[in-house]
């Protein structure tokens, strides 16, 4: 394992294990949708949950968080608190093994299946984005200095010290921070962290984090154990 993938882990999680005795944002639905985007809209058939999505270059997006609690018996992430008015806004938290639809033994073992297009957790016709899809979507649609700003929405986030701490939501996704799941429940406000469909090592994923203190997208190898959003990516 490189220095540079060492260090990079150490930063994730000092960021994911801080904070712990800050008050949750107060919960609100009044977070502006962009008015200049044209939005499509999705229901999931599985339980008619209505989402906004959002064309971004050649790719269409979820707008909105999954919030699907998964099929009879089988539950598929939680919300942030247990708090089902978080959930309403920011959707559900999902441990790797249930955004990737897979058993849980995949969260310290190798899947090593595909990552290409795998529906996981998603809707048909929709898919857990591999670390490609984020990249392209972080690193070529928008320019990698911005790419945070442009995807962070425009009210709800923490001020950082030097500025609001929220986005310009230039591109429509409107990426809430609905905080994760780690040792506890990191609060909301601060980062909206995102899973991938790609593997970094047996216990460990990729996904991308973005802080109310940045205009950057942070690219990371997680724990499987944590719970992080998901936004699905259109087929």
């Amino acid at each position: 394992m490189s220095h540079l993938f060492v260090s990079n882990l150490a930063f994730a999680s000092l960021f994911l294990l801080t904070a712990c005795d800050r008050k949750p944002a107060a919960v609100t639905t009044d977070v502006p949708w962009n008015a200049s985007i044209t939005y499509g809209t999705m229901t999931d058939s599985r339980d008619e949950l209505v989402y906004k999505t959002v064309r971004i270059g050649k790719q269409t997006w979820l707008a909105q968080n999954l919030n699907f609690a998964g099929a009879g018996n089988a539950e598929a992430g939680v919300w942030n608190n247990r708090n089902a008015d978080s959930g309403a806004k920011y959707g559900r938290l999902y441990r790797w093994s249930d955004a990737m639809g897979l058993d849980k033994s995949t969260t310290t073992t190798t899947w090593g299946g595909s990552d290409l297009k795998h529906q996981g957790v998603c809707p048909v016709g929709w898919h857990l984005p591999s670390d490609k899809d984020w990249s392209l979507l972080t690193d070529t649609i928008l320019a990698p200095s911005k790419a945070g700003r442009d995807l962070k929405s425009s009210t709800g986030w923490f001020p950082n010290g030097t500025g609001s701490g929220n986005g310009s939501d230039a591109s429509g996704f409107r990426a809430l921070p609905g905080g994760n799941l780690a040792a506890a429940f990191e609060v909301t406000g601060e980062n909206a962290a995102f899973w991938s469909a790609t593997e970094g090592f047996a216990d460990y994923a990729w996904f991308r984090i973005i802080y109310n203190g940045s205009s950057l997208v942070h690219r990371f190898c997680s724990s499987k154990t944590y719970g992080f959003s998901v936004r699905c990516l259109q087929n």
